[in-house]
This record gives C-alpha cells, structure tokens and sequence, in this order.
C-alpha cells in the first residue's frame, strides 16, 4: 500500500487543478472560435444575401458563387463609374434597362480600342498620322499628341506619328467625333 504525504498530496491537487483549468480553457476557446465561425458566417450570409438552399457554410466556401458575385458587384461599380464620368447614358424600355454610350463614351472607347489593339500589319505596312493644328487649337493639338505617344504611336518628325497596328479605322472614326479631320491626316503607307 502506498502512503502520500501531505506535500504529495498538494502536488497531486495542484496538477490536477491545472489539468482541469487547461481542459477548461480549451474548451472555452473552442467554444470561441466556433462563436467566431458562426458569426463570421453571419455576417458573410447578411452581406452576400446567399437566398438558396445551401448551408452558410457551403456558401461561403463555393467558389464559384464567390466569382459570380464578385463579377456582377465589379459590373455594377463599373457602371457606376460609367455614368458618373458622363461615358453612357441608361434609360428604361419597358421592364429592361438600355444602356448607350454618349459622344464622350465613344471617343474614350476608341482611345482604348486603339490602345490595346493587337492587330499588327503583316507586311511592311504602317499607319501615319500627320497633324497641322493652328496655333488657336493648341490645347488640342497637346492632347491628340499625348494621344498618340500613350497608344503607342512613334515620332517620326515635327506633326508626323506612326504605329504598325492596323488601326487607321479607328484613328479615323476618333478624329471625326473630335471634330479635327481638316487638321489631321491618316494614310497607311509602305516603309
């Protein structure tokens, strides 16, 4: 038989207060992180509005509803911006929403059509710009060159620009929203 002394005895109590106070910890911060999960939970379903059968959980982790949803709350922020930088206009037709773009729209469409177009000419082939802006229209005449420099246009001498993206189309289209075609010429020539 074994006998314990007192200071055995207090040793034994002590390790066993300690044991339970961690086991009780442990389970209090257990029960905190799944307090944390469910609220997170919560607050994901409260601001995703998820309305269909899956549980919050399954929701939260879809991948693919999480794209989805990304995707249409960017669309709708980029309509914003749209509208509020005056480049579409929205009306209603019925029960559908029309959207168009305004003059502004189309000139800045075409800036960047211009600018990422990938349409390179095969041959030797290079569209020209050459300008002649009087010195009333200066403004102008800055911005068209700041234009042309950031959609990738080469200087080749005093008013006279070239790029070997085919994109003469939409120069052209660009330069007769402007209202600037008796001062610009495009030409697609043979180097």
């Amino acid at each position: 038989m074994l006998f314990m002394t007192e200071e055995n005895a207090k040793q034994n109590k002590k390790e066993r207060t300690v044991r339970a106070t961690k086991y009780v910890l442990s389970m209090t911060g257990r029960i905190l992180l799944e307090l944390m999960e469910l609220y997170e939970d919560y607050a994901y379903l409260y601001s995703h509005r998820f309305n269909d059968d899956r549980t919050i959980r399954e929701a939260r982790y879809d991948h693919d509803a999480y794209e989805r949803f990304e995707n249409e709350r960017m669309r709708k922020q980029a309509i914003k911006r749209l509208r509020e930088s005056k480049y579409i206009k929205m009306r209603k037709e019925g029960d559908r929403v029309v959207m168009a773009l305004t003059k502004n729209g189309k000139i800045k469409a075409l800036q960047m059509l211009i600018r990422i177009s990938k349409d390179v000419y095969s041959d030797d082939k290079v569209c020209l710009v050459s300008f002649d802006f009087p010195e009333a229209a200066r403004v102008a005449r800055n911005n068209f060159r700041l234009f042309l420099k950031e959609a990738g246009f080469g200087y080749v001498q005093g008013s006279v620009w070239s790029i070997k993206k085919d994109v003469s189309r939409a120069v052209n289209e660009l330069v007769r929203l402007l209202k600037i075609g008796r001062w610009v010429k495009i030409f697609i020539v043979i180097e």
